[in-house]
């Protein structure tokens, strides 16, 4: 059902609806893909749609995940210049400034330069506070190579999302069935209630999603493009996440 809604808002934006446009950047951050194609796509969809809080939100996301990525990188120094860290950077905090000028009550806004303070904080400082009044899920798969760790993460609020956005990792990611540790957590009201292994119900070529039972979330969805406090104080980014370490 999502694959093909996904496919026909696709076709859609393309013909120019930009309510179309808008969902379908919201769902492609739930999927692995280049952040080339990304980034195209939201800056388009930012400049048709200049005053959408929304669509800036999942740019700034966007971004945000391009920042943990350079931070990430092993020829990454902290004490050179970074030409590209500087440039998205200072795109983030204008867009937040600008949206906040808009709306001060801009909730995801405010987080979003919060997490990009804590993200350039080399001092480990938290700026990110828990959010009591949202609640998500998270997927995590942790693998290593050699001395290299990878930690995949999906943020998602809806339940029939994330089986759709996990069947479309599975199909494009080798090893997806049978590498490292696949987990499913709960947070409701902003704290991890629930944790479902996946790997349990993990088939020769799909997830055995009758199997598990997804908790339904209560209280708020986390909005699309927020930030999120998760337990062992880690920061969550909206949509799929590599981390490098």
């Amino acid at each position: 059902m999502i694959d093909a809604r996904f496919m026909v808002l696709r076709a859609t934006a393309a013909a120019g609806d930009l309510d179309a446009a808008r969902e379908h950047a919201r769902l492609a951050a739930l999927l692995r893909e280049e952040e080339e194609v990304a980034e195209e796509r939201l800056r388009a969809l930012v400049e048709c749609l200049p005053h959408d809080s929304v669509a800036t939100h999942l740019l700034i996301a966007d971004l945000l995940r391009t920042v943990v990525a350079i931070r990430e990188d092993f020829s990454y120094r902290p004490n050179q210049p970074q030409p590209a860290l500087d440039r998205v950077s200072e795109e983030i905090a204008g867009l937040c400034q600008a949206l906040r000028l808009r709306n001060p009550a801009d909730g995801v806004a405010r987080v979003c330069l919060a997490a990009l303070q804590e993200l350039l904080d080399e001092d480990g400082r938290l700026y990110v506070a828990p959010t009591y009044e949202h609640s998500w899920y998270v997927v995590e798969r942790e693998t290593a190579g050699g001395s290299v760790e990878f930690l995949q993460r999906l943020v998602v609020t809806d339940a029939d999302e994330l089986r759709w956005a996990c069947d479309r990792w599975a199909a494009d990611e080798e090893g997806y069935w049978d590498q490292g540790e696949l987990t499913l957590t709960v947070y409701r009201s902003g704290v991890a209630a629930e944790r479902i292994d996946l790997g349990d119900h993990l088939g020769e070529y799909d997830t055995d999603w009758d199997a598990v039972e997804i908790p339904p979330l209560s209280g708020t969805p986390l909005p699309p493009g927020q930030p999120a406090r998760i337990e062992d104080d880690g920061l969550a980014h909206h949509g799929f996440v590599e981390h490098v370490s």
